[in-house]
């Protein structure tokens, strides 16, 4: 078992077989691809952990966890690093990246979500085409208007 040790996350043992492979990299961060995807305990948010360098580390979460009806779209360069075919959206989990803000709510980023097949152990951070989402959707209960 190899460690790992992460500021942010601590020390914690893998098994490379868990290694997620991202072909292109995360945007600005396109020399990085080798992640880790860890449950963070008691929380529906984890962790996207850089292998090669350990102090990179995103706060993520199931979008299916805020948004159940969110529709992905996967343009043909996605696919093509995911190595699916046509429309295939099976093995593929969607997460959104959260920005914890000193001054505001915590936000998860839908209009580039991070891509991963499960089955082949690779990610892709896609970014859409449309507007449709926010990369500023509120992550946990919202006040309605009176």
């Amino acid at each position: 078992m190899a460690q790992l040790e992460s500021s942010p996350i601590g020390q914690s043992g893998f098994d490379p077989g868990q290694i997620i492979e991202f072909p292109a990299g995360l945007p600005a961060f396109e020399d990085l691809r080798r992640f880790l995807l860890l449950a963070l305990d008691g929380s529906a948010i984890g962790a996207l952990q850089s292998v090669d360098r350990p102090e990179i580390c995103f706060p993520v979460i199931p979008i299916a966890a805020i948004k159940p009806d969110y529709e992905m779209e996967l343009p043909p360069e996605d696919r093509e690093l995911l190595a699916v075919a046509g429309h295939e959206t099976a093995g593929l989990l969607a997460l959104a990246i959260v920005t914890l803000a000193e001054s505001g709510p915590p936000t998860a980023n839908f209009l580039a979500p991070v891509l991963i097949h499960l089955g082949r152990r690779r990610g892709v951070q896609s970014v859409r085409s449309d507007a449709r989402y926010s990369h500023q959707h509120p992550v946990g209960p919202t006040e309605e208007p009176c």
